[in-house]
């Protein structure tokens, strides 16, 4: 497979998948661009003042495998304490192109998160959308930078495939009914969005 990706380049992403990162794990980030406010997705008859949109930078994860660091595009929904830290410490969007080690926690009887951020120099090649994908957080789903919706929410582990359902792939069989409820869970959801329109 890694040689079929070689043979490709992307041109343009047309949509973004967001990351959540978890509480008290350590992630290493690379700021692409600028923070953004995401476009405002209202609904009829609900007012602007009731719906912030959120605020999003697209960074690249950065992972280690096999001796190797992979880096792997996503969006993250950047928390107001989060983004008040950077802007506070790199004025003028000086944070864009750096590398942050950076690591998430949740105080007891706070109503926010607050953010250990360092910043980090990568002394090692970083190999880009090649790897393996980072293996702490959750793909929350995709993001379209063009409406502002997230349009399919998703976790890594309901994403992933089961032994089982793999081995009823291969062999061509039909899947078992709790796999079977898995796989059309989507497929309800997807269809009662698209009558509702």
């Amino acid at each position: 497979m890694n040689g079929t990706l070689s043979m490709f380049s992307t041109v343009k992403r047309v949509t973004e998948t967001l990351f959540k990162m978890e509480i008290d794990v350590k992630y290493y980030l690379r700021i692409d661009e600028k923070v953004f406010v995401a476009k405002a997705n209202v609904s009829r008859g609900e007012s602007t003042a009731t719906k912030q949109p959120p605020v999003l930078a697209r960074v690249t994860v950065i992972s280690e495998a096999g001796g190797k660091l992979y880096g792997n595009r996503f969006q993250i929904i950047v928390p107001t304490v989060m983004l008040k830290e950077l802007e506070d410490s790199y004025p003028g969007h000086t944070y864009v192109g750096k590398t942050f080690c950076v690591i998430r926690h949740r105080l007891e009887g706070r109503s926010y998160n607050t953010f250990e951020i360092t910043e980090v120099a990568v002394n090692v090649p970083l190999i880009e959308e090649e790897g393996p994908r980072p293996h702490m957080g959750t793909e929350t789903g995709s993001y379209d930078p063009d409406t502002g919706e997230v349009i399919e929410e998703t976790s890594a582990a309901e994403a992933a495939p089961t032994a089982d359902e793999l081995g009823n792939e291969l062999e061509g069989r039909e899947p078992a009914p709790a796999a079977e409820e898995k796989h059309s869970r989507k497929s309800r959801k997807h269809h009662a969005d698209a009558s509702a329109e």
